[in-house]
């Protein structure tokens, strides 16, 4: 049965736990300060205990630089290839519209201009070739070809159009990413945010 000395008793040891780690990882902290030749003061006690608090949500971050993720190295064409075949599986995924992005750059990069940033008249031309580039994007990536025509047909038909209410929404991720950086408090995001505006979902990957 439940009692507030049982309870008390319980929260003691959990407190003389924590009192006793504390110590230990503050005396470790000293010697590995003395080691180095370094103050023991160089790191306080308020710090050594503050790290002991909030230890369980501490994450390392591998940040991939830009040139790794253009080359598209072994990381990156795994990281697309299992979140295609969870797609071909019926689960949602956000690289689709990443792949698609980059066909678009290859587009633009050749056409100086946006698919579908032209007379109606062309549109179907810049969909024929902007599926040709989305396929060039997919064999760079050693990736079987994925029919995604109606992301083709959505590229061409919004023709680059900037909707203020999705910039709005970005623009407060960024915002929030500098935020955490600076005060640093909480998980940035690491490496790509795909957000879809079509049906409001955003999804991570390490690319």
């Amino acid at each position: 049965e439940a009692s507030t000395e049982a309870y008390l008793a319980t929260q003691r040891i959990y407190q003389e736990k924590a009192a006793s780690d504390l110590a230990a990882v503050r005396a470790r902290v000293e010697e590995l300060l003395v080691s180095l030749s370094r103050d023991v003061g160089e790191i306080s006690s308020w710090d050594t205990e503050y790290f002991c608090k909030h230890v369980i949500y501490i994450q390392a971050l591998h940040y991939r630089s830009l040139d790794q993720e253009i080359e598209a190295d072994a990381a990156h064409v795994q990281e697309i290839s299992s979140a295609m075949t969870m797609r071909s599986c019926g689960v949602p995924t956000g690289l689709d519209w990443y792949l698609m992005l980059r066909a678009v750059d290859a587009f633009v990069k050749r056409n100086g201009r946006y698919p579908g940033d032209v007379v109606d008249s062309m549109l179907e031309s810049d969909a024929q070739e902007l599926r040709s580039d989305l396929s060039n994007v997919m064999t760079a990536r050693s990736l079987e070809a994925t029919p995604l025509d109606e992301h083709v047909q959505e590229i061409v038909r919004y023709g680059n159009a900037e909707l203020h209410n999705i910039a709005s929404f970005l623009g407060g991720v960024g915002s929030q990413e500098v935020i955490k950086l600076l005060t640093h408090q909480l998980i940035p995001l690491n490496n790509t945010l795909i957000f879809n505006g079509i049906d409001g979902s955003s999804s991570g990957a390490n690319l």
